[in-house]
């Protein structure tokens, strides 16, 4: 944890992934919090954290998720098709990033967007297309090994109940203390390591205290104090999904 490693990739895109290391939060599997995090962390809006990398010319998009290791660990992770610019100017991706991070501290999570969520998820499983029965079984027995049985299939679901207290708590470890940051590209000469099962060519240091303490505590032009905002009220969603009589 605490580290930047820059990796040789295969890809000719170059990428930033963040992976925060947090605490395992199987334990409230049904409220899902970072589930609700990682949604927000990869939304597309004005005002969102790819709107930002967009309108700087950064990046490309952005894909956000959450992973469970048994109960040993869960992970945010955020992963940033970078611009040649934004490769260059990786740096600066980053203190975005920690920017977006410090405002939803800020300003915490409402409950009308967990609300949203909820309906979200719940008309994804109602109307999810028939499963591969291979893949329901496999996803099953995944579920099986880290929540009651009788939960197995819906477990994904999760966000049964609103949790800002988690949602604060988790918030404050997601810093570059807890964090690996890879930045991957096809362009970097003479790394200084290489892994040995699959040969990868990587260079690797940890995070200067001050650094760290900007992330967490970033400072603000003048002009950067509006640019990060919530997601509004999602219009799209259905408040009705009764058939109409034949």
């Amino acid at each position: 944890k605490g580290k930047l490693v820059e990796m040789v990739s295969i890809s000719t895109t170059p990428s930033l992934q963040f992976v925060f290391l947090i605490p395992s939060m199987l334990e409230n599997w049904k409220d899902g919090p970072e589930e609700v995090l990682a949604k927000i962390l990869g939304d597309e809006y004005k005002g969102s954290l790819i709107d930002r990398l967009i309108e700087e010319e950064l990046a490309f998009d952005l894909t956000s998720s959450r992973n469970h290791y048994s109960d040993a660990f869960t992970t945010i992770e955020l992963s940033v098709n970078l611009s040649s610019r934004g490769f260059t100017h990786y740096k600066r991706v980053i203190e975005l990033i920690g920017k977006y991070i410090h405002m939803l501290r800020q300003q915490g999570i409402p409950e009308t967007i967990f609300s949203e969520m909820k309906q979200i998820a719940k008309l994804d499983f109602d109307y999810a297309k028939k499963p591969i029965i291979t893949d329901l079984c496999v996803e099953m027995l995944s579920g099986s090994r880290q929540i009651p049985a009788s939960n197995c299939l819906n477990w994904q679901i999760g966000l049964e109940s609103y949790r800002p207290d988690l949602y604060v708590q988790l918030l404050e470890m997601m810093d570059l203390e807890s964090a690996i940051v890879f930045l991957m590209s096809d362009s970097f000469e003479n790394p200084s390591s290489v892994e040995p099962i699959f040969g990868t060519k990587y260079s690797a240091r940890s995070f200067t205290e001050e650094e760290k303490n900007d992330f967490k505590a970033p400072k603000y032009s003048e002009e950067e104090h509006e640019m990060f905002k919530l997601p509004g009220p999602n219009k799209a969603i259905p408040k009705d999904t009764s058939m109409p009589p034949a």
